[in-house]
């Protein structure tokens, strides 16, 4: 999994493996200036974070798209 933010507020989770974009989420309004994953418990949480805020995505491992 490769998880990339930019100026236009958008998360784009790309399978690196196949280089394919697996998921695009409008997580905010504003640029997204960090990204983190944590690996916990067999889940998977991205968290992005804007001038907004954070906002959290949960999915499972290992991650299927």
């Amino acid at each position: 999994m490769l998880a990339s933010g930019s100026d236009d507020g958008l998360v784009r989770i790309t399978d690196a493996a196949l280089g394919d974009e697996s998921v695009m989420l409008t997580a905010h309004r504003s640029p997204i200036r960090a990204l983190a994953v944590v690996d916990v418990a067999e889940t998977l949480t991205l968290v992005s974070a804007g001038d907004e805020g954070l906002q959290a995505v949960t999915f499972p491992t290992p991650f299927s798209g």
